[in-house]
């Protein structure tokens, strides 16, 4: 009203400064409403623009729908989108996808909660420039031997895949012309150690008869099957298709959990089968462990070096765990200061149920440890035992220590944990390869993301050892959760 009675003394008193403040008054429109339609992606402009042309007889703005996802700065905007009278057909986090009016569209990119209106992009598969990217394709294409080409696409060569979830009938193994399997053994393992007194557990098929009544095991999201494909699946003409696609195939699958026994065997029945047939093999196992001393000691390194022979390779994956926080290191030689933090559970950051957790001095050099009851909704510690060493953990049975144990509360070193914890927590300490060692194994019950209270840990040394922490990132996680020290 202001601006109108403005424009009208303008006009009474003064044409031409009329003219200059209107024109400013549209200028700043303009750009006001240049700044919010940005928030528009030029590929919806597109094809607003494009509908326009297509329906000119049409009103564009009360006829036309678009597909679109509409981000907001959070994920509370759902409710003003349907304060707008907007249907949202589906919601993932702050994203909401639905049909908007080129009106609707207009409308939103005007106000200040909303961050970006697009349209879904399209994505692609990328599998097949892998072999190009990593120069595969160029040893597939082969090279110039004595006047002959010679491809390599894993003619006469055993590849062995040691893994879980895999299924012998994918189409992936079959021979190209489909005609016959390219598995020489397919093997179903169960680890002594989940068996119990069974001991260890293995269905081999062998031959085509009792590769056809094989059981698939198609546990694991069939992580098993997908690293077969890459490493061996067969070219059918549509790009996707495996390393080495005329390899022969030794199948190891474990089921859910993995151990290291039935590592061994699917490692020993790949090099067994290949050695039989007088051929070299590549072992792939995409798995591994963080938990160890990470000196080149060990059941499975120990093994490997048992066997070294040419034509026998063994590729196992590593790094995969390096970004989660499943380590820490202190040389208490160069810092004195306390190393503390306290166990999450794994993906969630909240207390976990389960924690195993090894702590390895560099050499013989000894530390000590203390536990932590910690309150991660106020940040604090609400309990500390005493410092642990080697001399208490020498008195007790079997060098372990029962810090608590619900089962038998008055056995334990510390029942004040039994006002936090259900369950059990122990600790032990040990000399491997020459190496002072500290384990904690713990087991709580009812536990769940509401729980309050998790463990924490400090770790001293006045004799200046190096140390290495490592939690097993299949259950816990480090976290400090906001402790000052931590």
């Amino acid at each position: 009203m202001k601006i109108s009675v403005f424009l009208y003394f303008c006009v009474m008193k003064d044409r031409q400064l009329f003219r200059i403040v209107f024109c400013a008054l549209l200028l700043i429109l303009c750009v006001n409403f240049g700044r919010g339609y940005d928030k528009v992606s030029n590929i919806l402009k597109f094809k607003m623009r494009a509908e326009n042309s297509r329906s000119a007889k049409m009103s564009l703005t009360e006829s036309n729908y678009f597909y679109v996802q509409v981000c907001g700065y959070d994920c509370s905007f759902a409710e003003k989108l349907q304060k707008h009278g907007i249907e949202i057909e589906a919601m993932y986090g702050n994203v909401a996808y639905c049909r908007l009016s080129a009106n609707l569209i207009h409308e939103l990119s005007e106000v200040d909660w909303i961050k970006k209106i697009d349209v879904p992009h399209k994505m692609s598969l990328s599998m097949d420039i892998v072999r190009e990217a990593t120069g595969v394709d160029i040893v597939q294409d082969g090279f110039e031997f004595q006047k002959d080409i010679i491809p390599f696409k894993g003619d006469n060569v055993v590849i062995g895949i040691v893994d879980c979830g895999i299924d012998p009938f994918h189409t992936s193994f079959m021979s190209s012309d489909s005609n016959s399997s390219r598995i020489g053994r397919y093997s179903v393992t169960k680890s002594g150690y989940e068996n119990g007194s069974n001991g260890f557990e293995v269905v081999v098929s062998e031959g085509v008869d009792e590769l056809d009544n094989a059981v698939p095991e198609n546990l694991c999201g069939g992580h098993g099957t997908h690293v077969a494909g890459i490493s061996s699946g067969r070219d059918v003409g549509n790009g996707y298709y495996g390393i080495a696609p005329q390899s022969e195939l030794v199948l190891t699958t474990m089921g859910e959990h993995i151990y290291e026994d039935e590592v061994l065997y699917g490692i020993h029945s790949s090099i067994e089968y290949a050695d039989e047939r007088g051929l070299p093999v590549v072992v792939n196992l995409s798995l591994g462990s963080a938990i160890g001393p990470h000196d080149g000691e060990g059941a499975v390194t120990d093994y490997l070096s048992s066997i070294s022979k040419e034509g026998h390779i063994v590729c196992f994956a590593a790094g995969n765990d390096g970004g989660q926080q499943i380590s820490l290191n202190r040389d208490f030689e160069v810092d004195s200061q306390e190393l503390s933090s306290a166990f999450a559970r794994r993906g969630y950051g909240t207390p976990p149920e389960s924690v195993y957790s090894q702590m390895w001095s560099s050499d013989e050099t000894e530390f000590e440890i203390a536990f932590h009851v910690v309150d991660i909704v106020n940040k604090k510690v609400l309990f500390t035992t005493p410092y642990l060493s080697r001399t208490l953990t020498n008195g007790a049975t079997d060098n372990v220590v029962v810090l608590y144990s619900s089962d038998n509360p008055y056995t334990s070193e510390y029942p004040e944990l039994g006002e936090y914890f259900t369950g059990e927590v122990l600790y032990a300490t040990s000399n491997e390869n020459n190496r002072y060692v500290g384990e904690i194994l713990g087991m709580f019950d009812g536990v769940d993301i509401e729980t309050p209270y998790t463990l924490g840990f400090s770790i001293k040394s006045e004799a200046g050892a190096n140390v290495m922490v490592i939690s097993d990132f299949e259950c816990c996680y480090l976290r400090h959760y906001g402790l000052d020290g931590f």
